[in-house]
């Protein structure tokens, strides 16, 4: 006896409806092109990385799914970076400098550097999302 159409049609858009939200790191991420809401910012990819120079007032990251976008930020000293979440449940940290603690969908984080240099941030629920903010000075 063959199942009804509609219960297979259920059973494939549910499959498809499940939510990708999680502490699962071997999701899969996908990249999209970074938005910057900051004056002046100019934006390169170059290999899949997108690396976002500020412009006067700092940079914005969005966290989407599985990913910081950019992923790599250049601020000068002084400027601020905020952190932005638009899908799921993540943190933007970086060991010693700054913990955002648990952030959901609409929340921000910011954070103004006083010191110049490299600072790799990851967030503490996903371990495979990573990035880098360079500080000039």
């Amino acid at each position: 006896m063959k199942p009804p159409r509609i219960a297979v049609i259920a059973l494939l858009v549910a499959g498809f409806a499940l939510p990708a939200c999680g502490d699962d790191d071997a999701a899969t991420t996908t990249t999209a092109a970074a938005t910057t809401t900051t004056a002046a910012a100019a934006t390169t990819t170059t290999a899949g990385a997108t690396t976002t120079t500020a412009g006067a007032g700092g940079a914005t990251v969005s966290i989407i799914s599985f990913a910081f976008q950019p992923n790599t930020v250049e601020i000068a000293l002084g400027e601020t970076i905020t952190f932005t979440v638009a899908s799921g449940s993540h943190t933007t940290t970086s060991t010693g400098n700054w913990d955002s603690g648990g952030l959901g969908e609409g929340e921000s984080f910011s954070f103004t550097p006083t010191t110049a240099g490299t600072y790799e941030f990851f967030c503490s629920f996903h371990a495979s999302m990573t990035g880098t903010l360079t500080v000039t000075g």
